[in-house]
């Protein structure tokens, strides 16, 4: 069982909370699919599609975009040829009502010839579904 404690009073008082084996295997799957989804988006960004489901949205830029096909061609349209991803954290927080994992995800990026960008933090919120079996 892993252990966090916050601060989310005012006063300072400290709250704690612990996640069960089960919980920490998910953050463990969710990890495996975040370094899998960077690879996979340098690597080549039409092998996404498998990741999507007709049911997923994605928000890029303020613009919502549903559906698989919808999110592809939006990956696809972007600028750049090139893209590595260096990850540095990998955060997790599962939401203990309905599944919902929400992670935060901080790292660089390089695009193309351009040398990387800061930390900038990104952010994604993992629902619990029917999964293909590429993952």
């Amino acid at each position: 069982m892993a252990t966090f404690e916050f601060d989310p009073e005012p006063e300072g008082e400290m709250t704690m909370f612990e996640f069960d084996r089960e919980t920490m295997d998910l953050i463990a799957e969710v990890k495996r699919f975040v370094e899998n989804y960077c690879r996979t988006f340098d690597a080549n960004r039409a092998d996404l599609v498998n990741l999507y489901q007709e049911e997923s949205v994605m928000t890029f830029d303020g613009q919502e975009i549903q559906g698989k096909e919808g999110i592809l061609a939006k990956l696809n349209s972007l600028p750049f040829q090139q893209c590595q991803h260096h990850i540095g954290t990998i955060n997790c927080l599962p939401d203990g009502l309905n599944g919902d994992v929400f992670v935060l995800i901080i790292g660089k990026i390089r695009l193309d010839d351009v040398p990387f960008d800061p930390n900038t933090p990104r952010k994604l919120q993992c629902i619990p579904g029917p999964f293909p079996d590429e993952l």
